[in-house]
C-alpha cells in the first residue's frame, strides 16, 4: 500500500511538472517563440531589431500634426514592438477647448477674434514652470503641445501596453519617453505602477549589461518583458529600471526633409543600442507659411524595404557588426517596414501572431469631449485654426 502511494506521488510530481513546462517553456525549449520567431529566443536584446513608431500616440485622423494612420493597439496587433511617446502637461489644455469650441461656433469669424484675444490676455501670465507641473502630475499624450494635438491620458495609454502584455506571454516591448515636459522620474514611475505594469519591468541593475544583456528567452522567462527609456529626469536610485536614453542609446538625425537622403552619423557611437529615426516632414503651406509637417504620402517611399534596407547598409559599412535595434517610422502601416526588420533579423516575414488587444475601445474619440475632457484635434485640418495655434504655441514658448 506504502509502494502504491509513493508511486501516485510520483506520478502526480511529474504531471505538476510537465504542466507547467508547456505552460512556461523552459530555457533551450526550440519551440519557443520570441516576438513571434524562435530564431530570436536566444539573441540578446541588444542584438535584435525591432520594428518602431515615432510619435506612436499620434494618430487622429484629419490632423495635420499626426504622425500614424493606426493607434496603439492595432500597432500592437501588426507587430510593431517600441514605441516613442511624448509627455506633456495638461496645464495648457483649456486653450485645446477654446479652439474647439472657437471651431463649431456658427459665428466663426467672432469666435476666431475672440480666441485671438483670450490667447494674447493668456499668455503673459504663462510661464514653464516646473513646479506648476509638479503640483498637477496629470500627463497626457501630445505632440509638441496639447494645442496641435492632444490623444488623452499617459494613464490610457500605459493600460493598452498591460493588457497586451497580458495576452502576449512572450513578447518583449520597448517604451521611448520624450519628457517634454520634465516630470519626475516619481512622478512617471507611478503611472506605470497604476496601470499594473511593474511585474513586467526590465531593472537593468539585476544585469551586468556592460557585459552582456539578457536574451529575449532570458527577458520572457523572467516576465521582465517592458523595457522602459526616457530622454530626462532619471532617478537611478528610486527609479532604476527608468533608464536615461542618452546613456544606452544612439541615434542618427530627426530632422530630415523629404528632399533630403538618409545617413548613418550618430549622435554616439559608444552606446550599447541603436536608433535609426526613419522619417521625413514635408513643407506644407499654411496660409503661405510653409509648416514642416509628417507625411504619409512620403512614408510610402520612405518605409519601402529598399529605403529602409539603404540606411541600414550604410552603418553596416561603418562597423559589420551593427544591429539597428529601433527602426522609428511614420505611418508604419505605409510600406514594407515589418518584413524589412525581419529580413534585417535574418528570420522569416510569417511569424506567429499575437493575441490581440481591442481596438474599438482604445480608440480616443475626442470630437464632443466636453465630457471626458479631451481636447478635440478635428479643428487643426482647417488651415486658419492650424495658424492660431502656432500663433499660440509660439506666444507660449516666448513670453
Amino acid at each position: 500500500m506504502q509502494n502504491r502511494m509513493m508511486d501516485m506521488a510520483i506520478i502526480i510530481m511529474f504531471c505538476l511538472g510537465l504542466s507547467r513546462a508547456i505552460i512556461n517553456p523552459v530555457a533551450g525549449d526550440p519551440t519557443m517563440h520570441c516576438n513571434g520567431y524562435t530564431q530570436l529566443c536566444d539573441r540578446t536584446y541588444n542584438k535584435v531589431a525591432f520594428s518602431s513608431t515615432h510619435n506612436s500616440f499620434a494618430y487622429f485622423k484629419g490632423n495635420l500634426a499626426s504622425n500614424q494612420n493606426k493607434n496603439i493597439a492595432e500597432q500592437l496587433n501588426d507587430g510593431i514592438s517600441a514605441f516613442m511617446l511624448d509627455l506633456h502637461s495638461n496645464q495648457k489644455q483649456g486653450f485645446g477647448k477654446l479652439v474647439n469650441s472657437a471651431f463649431q461656433n456658427s459665428d466663426i469669424g467672432s469666435a476666431i477674434g475672440k480666441t485671438i484675444e483670450k490667447i494674447t490676455g493668456k499668455t503673459s501670465n504663462t510661464k514653464r514652470s516646473i513646479d506648476s507641473v509638479k503640483n498637477n502630475a496629470e500627463i497626457r499624450m501630445c505632440h509638441t503641445s496639447c494645442v496641435l494635438l492632444d490623444e488623452g491620458t499617459f494613464d490610457n495609454t500605459l493600460k493598452l501596453f498591460k493588457t497586451f502584455l497580458q495576452k502576449n506571454t512572450n513578447e518583449v516591448i520597448t517604451i521611448m519617453l520624450e519628457n517634454y515636459d520634465s516630470f519626475s522620474a516619481e512622478q512617471i514611475a507611478t503611472k506605470f505602477v497604476l496601470a499594473g505594469l511593474m511585474d513586467y519591468i526590465f531593472n537593468p541593475n539585476n544585469h551586468d549589461l556592460k557585459t552582456r544583456w539578457p536574451t529575449l528567452r532570458e527577458m520572457i522567462n523572467s516576465n521582465s518583458r517592458l523595457v522602459v527609456f526616457t530622454d530626462r529626469n532619471p532617478n537611478t536610485a528610486a527609479v532604476p529600471w527608468l533608464m536615461l536614453q542618452g546613456d544606452y542609446i544612439g541615434e542618427t538625425s530627426y530632422e530630415v526633409s523629404s528632399s533630403s537622403k538618409f545617413d548613418c552619423k550618430m549622435n554616439s557611437n559608444n552606446k550599447p543600442l541603436s536608433l535609426l529615426n526613419h522619417f521625413v516632414y514635408t513643407k506644407t503651406k499654411i496660409l503661405g507659411i510653409d509648416a514642416d509637417t509628417p507625411s504619409s504620402e512620403a512614408s510610402t517611399k520612405v518605409n519601402s524595404a529598399e529605403n529602409i534596407l539603404a540606411q541600414y547598409n550604410l552603418c553596416v559599412q561603418n562597423s559589420k557588426e551593427f544591429v539597428p535595434n529601433f527602426i522609428a517610422v511614420d505611418f508604419y502601416d505605409k510600406g514594407d517596414l515589418i518584413n524589412t526588420i525581419a529580413t534585417i533579423n535574418g528570420v522569416g516575414k510569417i511569424m506567429q501572431h499575437r493575441v490581440n488587444v481591442d481596438t474599438v475601445d482604445s480608440k480616443v474619440k475626442l470630437i464632443n469631449s466636453s465630457v471626458s475632457g479631451k481636447t478635440t484635434n478635428v479643428w487643426l485640418s482647417t488651415p486658419i485654426m492650424m495658424l492660431i495655434a502656432i500663433l499660440y504655441v509660439y506666444l507660449d514658448y516666448n513670453y
